[in-house]
């Protein structure tokens, strides 16, 4: 129950922040990563209930961020040509790595 709870509000933010293409998903992702971080360091360091990890990571962030859309927009972009799609893509790799290790380290202090 609490991942179907999180994972509403967690699409309803994704539908909230506009579904207008490439840009708003790369934005999703890189603020999901860093969220993601930060919620596991500080919830496994202030000792969340199970419940309450499973609703924030599995329901609203897994809900929140669009990795299948990532996908295909990158797809659409390479079959359109050039390479932009290459820069879309590490982009939002090593940005979302990059978000991550932030949001661990920031939630670890």
């Amino acid at each position: 129950m609490a991942v179907a709870v999180g994972g509403a509000a967690g699409s309803t933010a994704r539908w909230l922040t506009g579904v207008h293409g490439w840009r708003s998903t790369l934005a999703v992702n890189l603020v999901g990563s860093f969220l993601l971080g930060l919620v596991m360091a500080v919830s496994l360091r202030r000792m969340w209930s199970p419940t309450s990890r499973l609703m924030m990571t599995v329901g609203f962030l897994g809900s929140y961020t669009t990795f299948s859309a990532m996908m295909v927009e990158g797809v659409r972009m390479a079959e359109a040509g050039g390479v932009g799609w290459i820069a879309y893509w590490s982009v939002t790799v090593l940005g979302g790595l990059a978000a991550a290790w932030a949001g661990l380290r920031l939630g670890g202090r």
